[in-house]
């Protein structure tokens, strides 16, 4: 009896042994961006995945001998595909706290590797196949240190804010190299998963980019060593390159497909600083107490603002979050928001105050689209003629009629109102119109206009009766194609004392590299029409930040085609390295 529990107990040990080693092995894509900064933006994706795999984006170490920590997506068997954030534990044993932790993410203490504190969100999710990018981004509050992080689906064009976490340690920057890592937390060796890694930057404490240019690949000899938790997939394994970046395999029948043995580097050219587009927003209301602004979700976001009164600087502060600032100023003079995305780069947009409210906002609308493109209905009163207000179309169609509400500040004797249609494309244009004017948002009677407009980028001006009210809605009956879309450039209310539009005054910053002679570029049926006064070469990248194509243009009108719609990046560049960017629409 004795001799068959020995017997037992040794099968038990001899089985447990042999799934401890069925592991994938662990591996690694080190870039050369030995150095401190204080951001790292990295794009990736898993291209193969399997559960109990973390893709780890970003293994930062930190300054001043503080341990650093990690950030990127996993497939869980219990959290689904969910993204993480993690740092260790301070040197002087001070708690980490959260100081802003966003929707669906999960704060709590973790544990095995070492103690510290863990993000999660398991309800934004990640799609195989799809590609994501992470930023990461420090500063300095009082004797701590904030590290921020923020997730780009790249393909519904949105960023989310998941945690910033407070380290009670002053003056920690990231320091060292930023690797990436494949993990098979559990004994799945037999399943394959895979990794691709592209356009990876680190931002210096001098300020300047330092792009990721050459990657390295090695794996964990340990785990591949006799007796390894990896030992029985230990030559399951490859790397190499891949749409403009490099990519690392684990497991199943994975074969190597490189010459030698690791490790082996990889070149990549992901440019110079990364193609992100500054911040857009919008000034939605400024009054003699307050100023308030709009971020769409598909913009960069926002990491800093900065409220200037006639020239005077009254506020500034870094506060990823807030779109309003309390100020006081007298009717007339001019307010000034400056806003500085998570990647460095500013954006200034002006209005004109008066007693109360004199910007005409948007108060209500049915729907927008915000994800499938930046749709956003306040883009009906920014006084830009290239963006629009578009109802949802991308998961899923919102069905007519639609409306948009603006309010005027104050009441008006209202006796018109004009409509631009889109400048490029036509889904949206509406055919069918009913106009209302209220003084309270609530009582709107009958209409006060109704009619039909015909398919056309002209501006479609209305009169009517005057009627006196503070509130004007637009509601959209039918669409010139037959579709269930509304869309607009601008709306414009006419009163007895003059327009009223939106009241702003954009005034772009104008970095110094950036061109000073702007070209025209717009998208329209499958071409992208460029008119430039001088020779630039052009770019164009999808949104995944593939190039579609290149192109040398001697200046004067050029078309250049593009075999399928979306939304495209133009990037054009002078002799003098002046660089002016574009999102066009093709439909």
């Amino acid at each position: 009896m004795k001799l068959k529990i020995i017997i037992f107990f040794l099968a038990i040990g001899f089985a447990a042994s042999v799934d401890a080693q069925n592991s994938a092995l662990s591996m690694y894509q080190t870039p050369n961006d030995n150095a401190q900064g204080d951001i790292i933006i990295k794009t990736a994706r898993a291209s193969i995945t399997t559960a109990c795999t973390y893709f780890c984006v970003n293994r930062f170490g930190f300054t001043n001998n503080e341990n650093g920590g990690y950030s990127g997506f996993q497939d869980s068997p219990d959290k689904g595909h969910c993204y993480i954030y993690s740092i260790w534990d301070a040197s002087n044993n001070q708690t980490i706290t959260a100081a802003y932790v966003g929707s669906g993410t999960v704060v709590e203490n973790f544990g095995g590797e070492g103690t510290g504190l863990k993000s999660m969100n398991s309800t934004l999710g990640w799609t195989l196949g799809q590609w994501y990018s992470f930023a990461t981004r420090r500063w300095d509050v009082g004797n701590h240190t904030y590290f921020g992080y923020w997730v780009r689906d790249i393909s519904g064009d949105k960023w989310t804010h998941l945690v910033t976490m407070d380290y009670p340690v002053g003056g920690i920057y990231f320091n060292g190299t930023t690797y990436s890592f494949l993990e098979d937390w559990s004994s799945t060796g037999q399943n394959v998963r895979k990794m691709e890694i592209k356009d990876g930057f680190k931002r210096k404490t001098d300020g300047t980019w330092l792009p990721m240019t050459t990657y390295t690949y090695s794996i964990n000899s340990g785990d591949a060593a006799s007796g390894g938790r990896s030992y029985n997939y230990r030559t399951a394994y490859d790397a190499g390159l891949t749409g403009g970046g490099v990519y690392m395999q684990a497991g199943g029948s994975t074969a190597k497909t490189f010459t030698g043995l690791p490790p082996v580097s990889f070149n990549v050219n992901p440019g110079t600083s990364p193609a992100n587009l500054a911040i857009a927003f919008t000034i939605t209301s400024a009054t003699t107490s307050s100023v308030s602004w709009n971020v769409p979700a598909s913009s960069t976001p926002q990491f800093k603002y900065t409220i200037k009164v006639n020239g005077t600087q009254v506020a500034s502060a870094i506060a990823s979050e807030a779109r309003s600032k309390s100020i006081s100023a007298s009717s007339g003079v001019t307010v000034e928001v400056i806003l500085e995305d998570i990647l460095g780069r500013t954006s200034s947009k002006t209005a004109t105050v008066g007693g109360g409210s004199t910007v005409t906002t948007v108060k209500a609308f049915d729907s927008e689209e915000t994800v499938g493109e930046n749709g956003a209905a306040v883009n009906a009163i920014d006084n830009n003629n290239s963006t629009i207000w578009h109802t949802k179309w991308y998961n899923g169609i919102a069905n007519l009629p639609h409306y948009i509400t603006l309010d005027l500040g104050a009441s008006y004797s209202i006796t018109g109102l004009n409509y631009l249609p889109r400048q490029v494309g036509t889904n949206g244009m509406i055919k069918n119109y009913e106009i209302y004017v209220s003084t309270d948002n609530a009582t709107w009677g009958s209409y006060v206009k109704t009619g039909t407009w015909v398919k056309s980028t002209g501006e479609k001006k209305v009169t009517f009766t005057a009627k006196t009210g503070r509130y004007v809605k637009l509601v959209a009956k039918s669409e010139v194609n037959g579709n269930q879309y509304t869309s607009a450039a601008e709306i414009k209310i006419v009163t007895t004392s003059g327009l009223k539009s939106s009241g702003l005054v954009t005034k772009e910053i104008t970095p110094v590299n950036v061109m000073t002679s702007e070209p025209e570029i717009r998208g329209f049926q499958g071409n992208i029409y460029i008119n430039a006064g001088e020779a630039i070469n052009v770019k164009v990248y999808n949104l995944t930040g593939g190039l579609v194509l290149q192109k040398e243009l001697s200046g004067g009108q050029q078309t250049i085609a593009i075999p399928n719609k979306g939304i495209y990046i133009v990037k054009a560049q002078n002799i003098n390295k002046q660089v002016f960017t574009k999102k066009v629409y093709l439909e």
